[in-house]
């Protein structure tokens, strides 16, 4: 019997047609990896908000981004995880931004001094919740005070800028129209497929584009590793 052999160009058409069929479903691959990860990214956002509710319930009904200690700042993060009040902290990083530092280069908490002209701005309609207790490095937020907490942004994804000694980590604080001045000109961040995770002071998360977060009032975001206008 006569034994047939593939021939160099035969070979080669079969390696040219697998090449082809993988560059093709590479990009449905990664799409659907990340609307995994985006999923398991909103979970522990979720995770986080109820986590600073039963903070909340404890602490008449306020909220914080930080406060200020001896040689530095508290960040939300930190004290929330002394006290007990996070499962794990693993959760306070996106997992398609990986950490080691869980005190400041995580998700984001949204502090309205950052950018006091898009705070006043909302005071009308948001109402005026939040306060320092007399230090000049402390913000704290009164539930009791918000009149629309489902529009209210709170956690959210951020990353530092790619000329940043830590780009692609995340970042503690955001605001809309921040510059990220002082913090590695960081911002909220575009991650999973074009859109942006974020949760909401009612206790809803929900995951943002472009167009959704330009309409919020943001200017600017880290696409793609690096700050681009919206």
């Amino acid at each position: 019997m006569k034994r047939h052999t593939f021939t160099l160009i035969e070979l080669l058409v079969v390696i040219a047609i697998i090449a082809i069929l993988a560059s093709m479903l590479l990009p449905a691959l990664n799409q659907a990896r990340e609307r995994g990860r985006s999923s398991d990214c909103l979970n522990r956002i979720s995770q986080i908000y109820k986590a600073f509710l039963i903070y909340s319930d404890d602490s008449k009904q306020l909220m914080f981004t930080h406060m200020p200690v001896s040689g530095g700042v508290y960040p939300w993060t930190l004290r929330l995880k002394e006290l007990g009040y996070l499962p794990k902290r693993s959760i306070l990083a996106c997992p398609s931004m990986p950490t080691t530092d869980y005190s400041f280069r995580t998700y984001g908490m949204y502090r309205s001094t950052l950018n006091s002209t898009f705070y006043n701005s909302q005071k009308s309609s948001w109402g005026d919740f939040a306060f320092k207790r007399g230090g000049i490095d402390e913000l704290y937020y009164a539930l009791n005070k918000m009149r629309r907490p489902a529009e209210i942004f709170m956690n959210a994804e951020t990353m530092c800028n790619s000329t940043s000694v830590v780009a692609g980590r995340g970042i503690w604080v955001y605001s809309p129209g921040w510059d990220g001045s002082g913090n590695d000109s960081s911002a909220i961040a575009i991650v999973h497929n074009n859109r942006c995770n974020m949760s909401f002071f009612d206790g809803h998360a929900q995951s943002k584009g472009k167009n959704d977060l330009k309409q919020m009032g943001f200017t600017n975001a880290i696409v793609n590793g690096t700050r681009e206008g919206l």
